[in-house]
């Protein structure tokens, strides 16, 4: 099992999957061989690469809605989807593809890998993969196995991408990830989910005063980007964590988001009051005053998808949605933004402090621990990292899986 680790753009799929298919096809004359990709989207891309990498006249047959290459020699290509496990599954094959392995679940996987049948003893697999946390368990797999091998592709290293695009994506990026999706290099992701959050570096009231202070700009900010505008004061950025956190954001011209309050339903101040979302809403109006602002939900909490609306609404807020999004992906967005000094935390704002100083990873899933509670407290510390996090990753997003294309042509 050969497995090719890389960056976004490093040439994965056209510098060294379809080559590889392309030889595969060549060595098992008369046999059938099958490319597994997560989405039909890019199992076109294969398809694509292999044609664009071999000469017109070696292919007898194209049938492409059965996704089917046939080369000269009798052998086949077939390529496969994974978003349904069971259509991983062949008659049998020779040899196997996998590309982009992190994004294939490992029920496919399998039932590709049981189908290489017709190889006999020389039966392979080749895959590619970006470094992500869903592709630890199968890389050490691979790394322990004698006979798996490892190569690493840095998305620098290809020639043929303007490497543009890479240095202004890194301004969105934390180090860890420019490690693990540039660099095609694995970080060191276990521990500290914000180890870059130091409270001598990032605590600071509200406003800075330091000889060339960067500008307050929260009313600019959101009229820009929301077309809100109020006439009673300056208004606030609030994400929220249905139903009982938010964080209410302020911003700098130079792009710093400040951390200014927090609301805990439960917590400093609340300890008597109960309720859900209208109890939240309320509180936060309590903390913007008349300025008020505009709320980012929650996207992946549906249940609370209707009050938030309704009862943000009711207060005068602004609603503002964020797209989903993988989970790594919104830490990935707030750690960039501490490691460039971007994100404050004013002292009020003790409990999201205590959050990106000590939330820590599950040892077991490398996943945020939700066990872990404010100290003396029973409400997790996850929630209101959440609420900080959908703010930031709001306004900052670190490109997503079908961005770095779009970057790439954007600087050619």
């Amino acid at each position: 099992m050969i497995l090719a680790e890389g960056g976004r753009r490093s040439g994965k799929t056209t510098g060294s999957l379809a080559p590889k298919i392309i030889l595969a096809a060549i060595l098992c004359a008369g046999l059938p061989g099958e490319v597994l990709s997560p989405t039909y989207r890019q199992s076109m891309n294969v398809w694509r690469a292999v044609l664009k990498l071999s000469p017109h006249a070696w292919w007898i047959g194209k049938h492409k809605t059965d996704r089917v290459l046939t080369l000269a020699n009798g052998s086949t290509v077939r390529l496969l989807s994974a978003d349904r496990e069971d259509s991983a599954r062949s008659e049998g094959v020779a040899w196997g593809a996998y590309d982009e392995r992190q994004d294939i679940s490992e029920e496919a996987a399998a039932n590709a890998f049981l189908s290489t049948s017709e190889g006999g003893e020389d039966f392979q697999i080749f895959e590619t993969a970006t470094i992500k946390p869903e592709l630890e368990e199968h890389h050490e797999k691979v790394e322990a196995s004698s006979k798996g091998k490892i190569y690493s592709m840095d998305s620098y290293g290809n020639p043929f991408t303007n490497h543009t695009f890479l240095d202004d994506a890194s301004e969105f990026l934390d180090e860890d990830t420019i490690e693990r999706e540039i660099r095609g290099r694995w970080p060191k992701l276990k521990g500290r989910i914000y180890p870059q959050f130091a409270k001598d570096d990032h605590v600071r009231p509200y406003p800075v005063v330091y000889l060339h202070a960067p500008e307050p700009a929260t009313a600019a900010v959101l009229f820009d980007k929301y077309n809100y505008r109020t006439e009673d004061g300056d208004p606030f950025l609030v994400s929220v964590d249905p139903p009982h956190s938010a964080v209410l954001w302020k911003f700098y011209a130079d792009g710093t988001m400040h951390a200014v309050d927090e609301v805990v339903v439960g917590l400093e101040g609340t300890d008597k009051i109960d309720g859900g979302v209208e109890i939240l809403a309320q509180l936060c109006a309590q903390r913007t005053g008349p300025a008020l602002g505009v709320v980012i939900i929650d996207p992946h909490e549906t249940e609370y998808d209707h009050d938030c609306r309704v009862y943000f609404g009711q207060q005068r807020f602004r609603i503002a949605a964020v797209p989903r999004m993988l989970q790594e992906y919104k830490l990935t967005a707030v750690r960039a933004r501490l490691e460039k000094r971007k994100l404050l935390v004013s002292p009020r704002c003790k409990f999201y402090a205590e959050v990106l100083g000590k939330h820590k990873r599950d040892e077991n899933t490398n996943r945020p621990d939700k066990r872990q509670t404010y100290k003396g407290k029973k409400i997790q510390l996850v929630h209101l990292g959440d609420a900080g996090a959908y703010g930031v990753y709001k306004h900052f997003p670190p490109p997503r899986k079908d961005d770095w294309e779009k970057l790439e042509k954007k600087a050619a």
